[in-house]
């Protein structure tokens, strides 16, 4: 008779008992910093798009051909200008003002009689970033308009000074007036 013997052995590994280390400890930090209200309206506006009897130079827009010569009835003008970039950085308006409510002389003479025109009406739109389509007009009785951004708002800033073609004659005279655009606070 043949008998194998089988040896079987286990190998448990040996346990070591070690000690845990469970002490630690942990700091928190605050970092804090404060973004006081910027607004910025960099550079110079520069004429952009289809310009009709107008000019731009140094901060005057000025109409080339106020009046038609034979009829002294005011020549329609178009010219856009715009500023690359404006920003604020909080809940800023977008303001324009006439200083006079319209173009108006100071040297032209009174009408002796007869329909003549001793003011001149013009238009200023307005376009920036989330603002569209602020218009000043200079024939409705507020000498200035503004809109409030919803935020922060940076964008390229277009105005688009207008006359319309008249149909009566303008006092003969230098007509002036002065627009002012202001991003940040109402005006």
């Amino acid at each position: 008779m043949l008998s194998v013997a089988l040896a079987i052995a286990f190998a448990v590994p040996e346990v070591s008992a070690q000690s845990a280390d469970t002490s630690s400890a942990s700091t928190t930090f605050q970092i804090k910093g404060f973004a006081p209200q910027v607004c910025q309206l960099p550079g110079q506006a520069a004429v952009a798009g289809a310009v009709t009897n107008a000019t731009y130079s140094s901060n005057i827009v000025t109409l080339t051909d106020f009046i038609d010569s034979t009829t002294a009835f005011v020549k329609g003008s178009t010219l856009t200008l715009k500023f690359d970039r404006a920003m604020c950085n909080y809940e800023a308006y977008l303001s324009l003002s006439s200083q006079n409510g319209g173009m108006t002389s100071s040297d032209a003479k009174q009408a002796a009689a007869g329909d003549f025109l001793s003011r001149v009406d013009y238009t200023v739109t307005a376009n920036w970033g989330s603002i569209s389509n602020l218009v000043l007009d200079t024939s409705k009785a507020a000498r200035s308009v503004n809109l409030q951004s919803a935020g922060a708002n940076s964008g390229p800033l277009t105005l688009t000074f207008a006359t319309k073609d008249g149909t009566v004659p303008v006092v003969n005279g230098n007509y002036t007036d002065t627009v002012t655009v202001q991003i940040g606070a109402k005006l």
